[in-house]
């Protein structure tokens, strides 16, 4: 049998995330002498490293560290979180010597068994993707979210799709603003296959309605509820005290199995708590949308002067 390939990329400020999604993959798996953990590292300590392989093994699981890259990637656009790690994915994909992958970003835990996933068949497309309706709500239909894909290795190295990416990297790396995403977005854009988006239910679901990302009302409560993967995007994560959504009691489930404290402390500033109750009043009254575009933006463009 085919073993469930597993590929993540992280610096040493994402190892508790990691073994949080390796536990809620480990977790959810009827199977975990089936799965194959790809770790692309920068900067994880040696006992950090052996602590993973103790903890996967433990499951029955086998973790693969793989080599330092050989390619320099600081020249590399970063926005907002992300790093240079980002960009790993990129290089490995041309090196796996395996047919088939599944990459998760570090912020990512799995609720269902991760070999559903893994089983879908991708026809004769490189890559299965999940879209991202906070991108795709406004000028990119079909743009998929980068945090979860399931991969066809041979597909992807007889395109040279790594090559690609890293080609138009160099040629204009301010075109991509969202980093490797929007490489994969582009390069790729005629050979996704699309999944269905309870494999990546990702952040913004939290502030839209159905309507908003077009979909019925039961698919939308379906993916609020009962969601595969649950991805935390954007820059507050449920490890932040602000972090306002209920999903939040999903990600400390995981971190309690890791072995980790409580992640935050309470935070008593006025300050960090009026933030904290103006976003929950958002979120609750679906309105960050209509905020940020008709009262955020324009007030920060009057302060700017534009």
């Amino acid at each position: 049998m085919e073993k469930i390939n597993i590929l993540c990329t992280i610096d040493k400020n994402y190892f508790d995330q990691y073994k949080i999604l390796v536990t809620s993959i480990l977790e959810n798996t009827n199977n975990p002498k089936d799965i194959n953990f790809y770790l692309a590292e920068k900067d994880l300590s040696k006992e950090q490293k052996d602590c993973l392989k103790k903890y996967i093994k433990k499951y029955g699981s086998t973790l693969i560290i793989l080599p330092k890259p050989s390619f320099n990637f600081k020249e590399f656009p970063r926005v907002n979180h992300i790093s240079e790690v980002t960009y790993y994915k990129i290089y490995y994909l041309n090196r796996l010597k395996i047919k088939k992958i599944i990459y998760a970003d570090p912020d990512v835990i799995f609720l269902r068994d991760i070999k559903k996933l893994f089983e879908i068949s991708l026809g004769n497309k490189t890559i299965g993707g999940i879209e991202d309706y906070a991108i795709s709500l406004g000028k990119k239909k079909g743009y998929i979210n980068a945090g979860i894909l399931l991969i066809n290795l041979n597909n992807w190295k007889l395109k040279k799709y790594s090559i690609k990416c890293i080609e138009q990297l160099k040629k204009n790396p301010k075109e991509f603003v969202y980093a490797e995403q929007d490489l994969i977005n582009k390069i790729l854009k005629n050979d996704i296959k699309y999944l269905p988006l309870d494999w990546n239910r990702q952040k913004w679901i939290f502030d839209v309605n159905h309507r908003d990302i077009n979909i019925s009302k039961e698919k939308y409560a379906s993916l609020i509820n009962n969601p595969r993967a649950i991805h935390f995007t954007g820059k507050v994560k449920p490890w932040h005290y602000r972090y306002v959504f209920p999903d939040k009691r999903d990600y400390l489930k995981y971190n309690k199995i890791a072995g980790f404290e409580k992640p935050y402390k309470i935070n008593y500033s006025i300050k960090e708590n009026l933030w904290k109750i103006a976003r929950w009043i958002l979120y609750k009254t679906k309105t960050r949308v209509f905020f940020e575009s008709k009262i955020l933006r324009p007030f920060q463009r009057v302060i700017n002067g534009k």
